[in-house]
């Protein structure tokens, strides 16, 4: 099933990394560049952004407060974007102590 939301999110931030980069091209330099290279540069940008976005991984962290014994369980999953789809799952344990006055 295609997920248009994730479609389009990741459409708007490749548009917004284009654009903050021809931007910047046509605004910073003192000796300005022509729009036509502005365009090119500003295009490979994105490209290579979405590359990278496609092959590296999106790690997205989980907090839990276990209340009773006072430890934080953080959980880091790991999601690989490609045709497998990979999870991958390790949980750390860290003991919390509160000081109460």
């Amino acid at each position: 099933m295609i997920n248009y939301r994730e479609i389009l999110r990741r459409l708007l931030k490749y548009i917004v990394i284009v654009l903050i980069s021809g931007s910047s091209m046509y605004v910073i330099p003192k000796n300005k560049l022509r729009n036509k290279d502005i365009i090119y540069i500003s295009l490979i940008i994105g490209m290579v952004f979405c590359i990278l976005d496609i092959i590296t991984p999106s790690i997205q962290i989980i907090i839990k407060e276990d209340e009773e014994h006072g430890t934080v369980h953080s959980e880091e999953h790991v999601n690989v974007h490609s045709e497998e789809h990979v999870n991958v799952h390790s949980e750390e344990h860290v003991n919390v102590h509160s000081e109460e006055q």
